[in-house]
């Protein structure tokens, strides 16, 4: 599969679409069909790296090299929401109604979200 055109940072798999969503050093977020991996459906560019995504209830979240937590509509990948929490992302996972973070500068952050 080929998402990207540099080395993939983080990938996330959503089984009811059977698509991936991936962010790579080369500052894109792809989203490729699975059924049809030879060329990806669709991505966008971003202004810093997007060092890790994760999905859940409908949403693409991502966090990002610069400390920003963005909310992405997994179908065309539209921002729908930007959230500034640290310096740097260095993972995000949403959990049910709260979206942590773990960032560059060795703390552990909650972030209630719907």
């Amino acid at each position: 599969m080929k998402a990207g055109k540099s080395f993939i940072l983080h990938a996330v798999l959503c089984l009811q679409d059977n698509t991936v969503y991936s962010c790579g050093e080369d500052r894109r977020i792809v989203m490729v069909d699975i059924r049809n991996s030879s060329k990806p459906a669709l991505g966008v560019w971003t202004n810093d790296y997007v060092r890790s995504v994760c999905f859940r209830n409908n949403q693409l979240i991502c966090g990002t090299n610069l400390g920003m937590i963005a909310v992405l509509d997994p179908d065309n990948l539209t921002v729908s929401s930007r959230l500034q929490v640290s310096t740097g992302v260095r993972q995000v996972i949403h959990s049910g109604g709260a979206v942590l973070e773990i960032s560059r500068d060795r703390t552990f952050k909650v972030n209630r979200h719907s």
